[in-house]
């Protein structure tokens, strides 16, 4: 992965080294990463790196060429479903930003197979509110809402790797 801002990288673990165990906190709050999504589609690549504890969340990280980050929290949205230009939820109108299919590869997330293909759909509100909804092999579709990171608010340390 490219050079890296040192509230990211600094020394030791980084969002480019991260392994399962290790400490992930953002925004004050510190959480153990138990595992990773690799994405793919295309010539594009994203991560997604599962943190423990509730609410469920995890850190979408996208390198262009540094790292582009997202916190993603589980919302409970029952009956929406994803796929119209706009979506009306909580007094904010989502409109549609891309959908698709990525080829994935899992490691340490109960449940989800090895690899497959993830559907996807994206939206953002004019507020920068954001909402994903995916949908991985033998699953409904998981809704989360995310809020954009700068890459101070993140800092990896190294915890009791698991692999």
């Amino acid at each position: 992965m490219p050079g890296h801002d040192h509230a990211v990288s600094g020394r030791g673990p980084s969002l480019a080294t991260i392994a399962p165990g290790d400490l992930v906190t953002v925004r004050g709050e510190t959480r153990v990463h138990e595992g990773e999504i690799l994405l793919r589609e295309g010539g594009d690549s994203w991560q997604e790196l599962h943190l423990a504890g509730t609410p469920e969340r995890y850190l979408g990280v996208v390198w262009d060429p540094e790292p582009e980050l997202t916190l993603w929290t589980a919302a409970d949205l029952p009956g929406v479903v994803p796929g119209a230009r706009d979506l009306e939820l909580g007094g904010r109108r989502y409109r549609r930003r891309e959908q698709g299919s990525a080829g994935f590869r899992a490691t340490g997330i109960p449940g989800l197979p090895a690899h497959g293909i993830c559907e996807y759909v994206d939206y953002a509100a004019a507020d920068g509110a954001l909402l994903s909804f995916e949908r991985f092999p033998g699953g409904g579709w998981e809704a989360s809402t995310g809020e954009r990171l700068h890459p101070s608010e993140v800092r990896v340390e190294r915890g009791e790797r698991r692999w």
